[in-house]
């Protein structure tokens, strides 16, 4: 009966003091007993597929608080907190074991988080905050970047590029080129197109798509495919035609044409001006309504003067 009213008296005194978290440890295991002592130096994750993480915090009195941030985003809304108790060694000695689990298994990220860190907090109150940190990594699928390009007629050498961001790194890379689906890779040459790929020092690989002289037929879209283990991606990359003056006809896209001044300050010179989609019919239809109310307006002053 002695034994068993100390152990009360021990359980009722040390419920008055607080103690420090002995240590916190971030992992995806499942596990409520005998997890890892340690927080590995990174954690992979796979782009938008739901997975388990969590935040164990041994020791502590009153039981710790747990937070989860990725950078300094909260992301403890995210996560359940269950508190485990257990007693440890034999009779008449033994020992009360505490942790605190706070867990998700929807743990979903994104590209965006690839590089960031997460951290996990477990804070007594009036105590020090025990802090765990590790960095994110994620593998996604190809992310690709394009931007159009524009030239003249017959010029030489012009190219179309994009950049492709991935984890793991691309495996397969290739340009489809016309619409019948003839695909160009690193090394081949078709019909006067080749390729060039680089690899950049920031993960980025970048690839041009270059023909040796634009012809009609090359003012056209061509298509960049992707993969690697996590997915396939597309994306189409438009080659615009630059004309050496300012018209356009309807259904041109807009660009920066040029326009000539045979007079004016400074004499003869050229400007570039933005010219909106169609812009080149417009002129021609206004020009041709001044013509004809001109023409209209002296015809009608002759026939006044006959009558």
């Amino acid at each position: 009966m002695l034994i068993v009213l100390r152990n009360v008296i021990t359980m009722i005194r040390s419920s008055t003091y607080s103690a420090p978290v002995q240590d916190v440890i971030l992992n995806r295991d499942n596990c409520t007993e005998n997890c890892d002592a340690y927080t590995p130096s990174h954690l992979t994750f796979t782009e938008n597929d739901p997975s388990l993480l969590q935040c164990i915090a041994t020791g502590g009195n009153p039981p710790p608080d747990l937070k989860v941030y990725i950078d300094d985003f909260d992301i403890t809304y995210r996560f359940k907190t269950e508190t485990y108790t257990r007693l440890l060694g034999g009779r008449g000695l033994r020992i009360m074991h505490s942790s605190v689990h706070t867990r998700t298994d929807n743990m979903a990220l994104s590209a965006e988080d690839d590089g960031k860190m997460l951290r996990c907090t477990a804070a007594v109150p009036g105590l020090p905050a025990n802090v765990t940190r590790t960095k994110i990594r994620v593998n996604y699928a190809p992310v690709i970047t394009c931007e159009p390009n524009a030239a003249l007629d017959n010029e030489k050498n012009v190219y179309v590029s994009c950049q492709v961001r991935s984890s793991p790194r691309a495996t397969t890379l290739f340009w489809v080129i016309d619409a019948n689906g003839t695909t160009l890779s690193e090394g081949q040459i078709v019909d006067e197109y080749w390729t060039l790929v680089q690899d950049r020092s920031d993960g980025v690989m970048e690839t041009k798509l270059f023909m040796r002289r634009t012809l009609p037929a090359s003012f056209k879209k061509y298509t960049l495919v992707a993969e690697n283990s996590v997915g396939i991606k597309r994306e189409d990359v438009e080659l615009v035609r630059k004309h050496p003056t300012g018209e356009r006809m309807e259904n041109d896209p807009p660009y920066y044409g040029r326009r000539d001044y045979d007079q004016g300050p400074g004499g003869p010179h050229v400007d570039y001006i933005f010219i909106p989609a169609g812009a080149g019919q417009q002129r021609h239809l206004a020009n041709f309504a001044i013509v004809y109310a001109v023409a209209f307006h002296v015809l009608y002053e002759q026939m006044c003067k006959a009558c």
